[in-house]
């Protein structure tokens, strides 16, 4: 008995040092490293692992999303506030867009029930972590993914900025930049919404940055100048995106 409690105990040691190991390298202030570089992937599948891990990267949720083997419906969970709401139509173009990207068998809901308040001028990217922390109250589970949006005001870390991703499951979009931005153009304002839900989407989706003004992950959907033309912003994922979301599906 006492041999077989030593052998219990050696193992309980190894895996405990294993997983200290593992969760300082995913989040080590130097990225590039063995954890990240073979394991990080793997792990992240599973939400109950990235939850013990800490594995909260953009792109750390892209299985939930592009694999239907688990997860065969997508949950957009919105939590809109007193200043900042995503319009029904923008809501049934995202929807559609998504849907032709991750293809879930069961399609895509909707849950934009609840407003919060708004308790600052703007947001941090901690504020915007605390606030989802908080509020969020649809999870990955069963056969559903869930991706979280939500609606602030301004973005404190950034003026420019109207839209952010949040955690590896969500994002948060900035009605009052938004604002400044359409200026007398109003009707720019629905474009921008999709443009910037569905730019944050791709980057949930493991996209980085495309240099191509044309195509949603054009790093100046997140940033962009007063430019206020509805024209001049695009709302649907470009040939170059669809191929690299392709490629990540493949690569899984």
């Amino acid at each position: 008995m006492k041999k077989l409690l030593t052998i219990g105990l050696s193992i309980f040691v190894i895996l405990l040092f294993i997983f200290i190991i593992f969760r300082y390298s995913a989040n080590a202030s130097n990225t590039d490293n063995w954890f990240n570089n073979n394991v990080r992937v793997k792990l992240a599948r599973y939400p109950y692992l990235r939850t013990a891990f800490n594995l909260r990267w953009d792109g750390d949720g892209k299985t939930d999303y592009l694999l239907n083997g688990k997860y065969e419906k997508l949950l957009i969970e919105i939590d809109n506030s007193d200043l900042c709401t995503v319009p029904d139509s923008v809501i049934e173009e995202i929807k559609a867009q998504i849907q032709d990207v991750i293809e879930k068998p069961l399609g895509i809901a909707v849950d934009d029930s609840q407003t919060i308040p708004l308790t600052q001028d703007s947001y941090t990217a901690e504020d915007i972590r605390r606030v989802s922390d908080a509020h969020q109250s649809r999870k990955t589970r069963g056969d559903t993914a869930v991706f979280y949006i939500l609606c602030l005001n301004r973005f404190a870390d950034d003026s420019s900025n109207i839209g952010v991703t949040v955690y590896e499951n969500g994002m948060a979009v900035f009605s009052q930049r938004l604002a400044d931005l359409v200026g007398n153009n109003p009707a720019a304002m629905d474009a921008y919404y999709t443009s910037t839900i569905l730019h944050e989407f791709g980057h949930q989706l493991g996209v980085d940055h495309v240099d191509n003004i044309r195509c949603i992950m054009d790093a100046s959907i997140e940033t962009p100048s007063d430019r206020v033309a509805q024209t001049l912003i695009p709302k649907n994922y470009c040939q170059e995106e669809l191929q690299l979301f392709e490629n990540i599906r493949s690569s899984l």
